[in-house]
């Protein structure tokens, strides 16, 4: 796990960059400087063999940075033609097939990666990032020189960079889905490195190319349905094999959920039970604000851990572990951006204890439901919607008998004759949102933001799987959420892993027929068959569950409430001169103190320490 940083062009400017982003505790640091450029990382040791090519590593003519974790080890080794005893770590064999292989290097990468490589010889930078963006970095360009960070606050750290807010992305926070990652970062002058895509920069000119989208490699299909079952669960099972590559302690964040509680399941198939894994689960309420509050599903979770001999090893954490004092301390030296799922914010309940027994990797079930385990069953509102009316009855057909299939496509051929309920639903409650909304209304017209549509209605409008994982990738926040993890599990010394986001899983995934997917309209269908003998009943019976990811959250929000709205009226000023916001709204919110407008006060909070920062 590394954050890297630098420049082109001279200057001695590495310690100022260095210094925002040491909010962790790496295990060492490096740098390389010369008249054409610097740049410095700060590395802590999780896989075994990294701390055999020290960053900046110098290979031949190259100098490479990067935070990478390679699962094709073996197919490169053939590539480069290397010695099968010859232990290298996973950045020594990305420079040398770089060497090899220059711009096409990225496509024969498996894993997650996100690096920068300069050519001393041709004095030209090269970089990417991986197919699903796990990995990340920032860049600009500031006076005809590239500046890239890890992390945008190293980036924001170099001098004369411009801290101007971007307008848009700060505005679209404050509505349901926030900013699209099309839409840039929190400030104008600075970009985020395109999953998928390489970058090149000479002589003040900057190339981005995409490398890879989802479907382009060909994807050998097995024959039978038991054959394709088959082969999903070994691509399951190698993905999290792979990510236990570390030379430190294993954690899993374990909730109830099929997802979570099948990648405990498949680590302890290979660690066995009572293996070294410790479980981190989000608990109820201690003092619930309402009656949802006082639930959590620690049956589920306990039942796995018994079964597993991990009862131990596992704890659960509630609002007591995570204080109004934790979110100001994220906020103020760890996130760039606003959180808009808030869930990474919360993982700092357990992260600190994670960090107190050492572990150096976190596995997480996101991006499960949305891709690798695939909630969809159908396409039955989008195709009514479009008037492919054949294509709906046999969409329904897979799942029901005729009498039954003739009434559910007589329901949603007539209820979708007049348009799309759905997002006129969304739209009207958008307009209701409005009212208490502290964006200056010229500011929400000037964007048209009450009549975005919602990320997941664009998913929810395909009527193929290709374009619904498409889609799920690019417009909903995915990837944001898992930057987010990434980030905050840094500060804790933490590297998270994404066992559902594996490129060779979902490009499987998105090679098969639906009929395999979702066979007879069953939803989860590939991954429930595969985990079933491993994880108990109870997970398996289950429908998706009421209980909130983070049953404490409500009290949570109690706690801090009054904090939050203490911290807004001391520093008013700073909203007044911020020329986003309404003075009368936001008064409103801070003078009629309402857990509803949590969210509202949290991003205001947030702002406020970003425009104070700049100064």
């Amino acid at each position: 796990m590394t954050s890297f940083f630098g420049f082109t062009g001279k200057g001695d400017f590495l310690e100022q960059m260095a210094t925002p982003l040491r909010h962790w505790s790496a295990d060492r640091e490096g740098k390389f400087t010369s008249d054409q450029l610097s740049m410095g990382c700060l590395e802590m040791y999780n896989v075994p063999e990294s701390d055999l090519a020290p960053q900046p590593y110098k290979y031949e003519n190259f100098i490479i940075v990067g935070d990478c974790r390679i699962d094709n080890r073996e197919a490169l080794r053939k590539i480069l033609k290397l010695e099968p005893d010859q232990v290298m770590a996973d950045l020594e064999f990305i420079v040398r097939l770089y060497a090899k292989k220059g711009k096409e290097t990225p496509k024969l990468l498996i894993g997650d990666f996100a690096f920068i490589i300069w050519d001393c010889e041709k004095e030209e930078l090269f970089g990417a990032r991986d197919q699903l963006g796990i990995k990340i970095f920032y860049y600009a360009i500031h006076l005809e020189q590239l500046v890239f960070a890890s992390e945008i606050k190293g980036v924001l750290a170099y001098p004369g960079m411009s801290k101007e807010f971007n307008e848009l992305v700060l505005a679209a926070t404050f509505f349901l889905d926030g900013p699209s990652s099309s839409e840039g970062t929190l400030y104008n002058a600075i970009e985020a490195q395109p999953a998928g895509t390489w970058m090149h920069f000479k002589a003040g000119t900057l190339t981005l190319k995409k490398y890879w989208n989802l479907g382009d490699h060909n994807i050998t299909i097995p024959e039978t349905h038991e054959e394709r079952l088959e082969k999903f669960k070994d691509l399951f099972f190698l993905s999290v094999k792979d990510r236990m590559r570390a030379n430190k302690r294993l954690g899993l964040e374990l909730s109830g959920g099929l997802d979570s509680t099948g990648i405990g399941a498949a680590i302890v198939n290979y660690l066995g039970k009572g293996g070294d894994l410790s479980c981190f689960s989000f608990g109820k309420a201690l003092q619930p604000t309402q009656e949802l509050d006082k639930f959590d599903e620690g049956d589920l979770m306990h039942e796995f851990c018994k079964e597993n001999g991990l009862l131990s090893q596992w704890r659960k954490f509630d609002e007591r572990d995570f204080t109004e004092k934790d979110h100001l301390n994220l906020m103020t030296k760890v996130q760039d951006e606003v959180d808009m799922n808030f869930l990474p914010t919360l993982t700092a309940a357990f992260l600190k204890q994670a960090k107190k027994e050492k572990i150096g990797v976190m596995f997480s079930g996101w991006g499960g439901d949305m891709a690798a385990t695939l909630t969809l069953g159908g396409f039955y509102r989008p195709l009514a919607l479009k008037k492919k009316y054949w294509a709906l009855w046999k969409d329904i057909r897979r799942k029901h008998d005729v009498p039954m299939a003739f009434i559910k496509w007589l329901y949603f051929s007539i209820k979708f004759l007049q348009g799309d309920s759905v997002l006129k639903t969304y739209k009207e409650k958008s307009k209701k949102k409005y009212a208490s909304n502290p964006l200056k209304r010229k500011i929400i017209e000037k964007h048209q933001l009450l009549d975005r549509e919602p990320s997941m209605y664009k998913v929810k409008s395909t009527i193929e799987v290709s374009d619904y994982l498409s889609t799920y990738l690019i417009e909903v926040g995915i990837n944001k959420r898992i930057v987010d993890h990434g980030l905050v599990g840094r500060h804790f010394g933490v590297d998270y892993r994404f066992p559902m986001m594996d490129l060779r899983l979902l490009e499987y995934i998105y090679a098969l027929p639906l009929d395999t997917i979702a066979y007879q309209g069953k939803s989860r269908y590939l991954f429930t068959e595969i985990i079933r003998p491993y994880i108990p009943n109870g997970v398996i019976d289950k429908r998706k569950s009421k209980v909130p990811s983070v049953p404490f959250i409500k009290a949570f929000q109690r706690d801090a409430l009054d904090q939050i709205i203490a911290f807004g009226q001391a520093n008013f000023d700073e909203l007044e001169n911020m020329p986003y916001f309404d003075r009368d709204k936001v008064l409103q919110i801070l003078e009629e103190p309402h857990p509803g407008n949590f969210g509202y006060l949290s991003k205001l909070m947030f702002y406020i320490i970003k425009q104070k920062s700049k100064l």
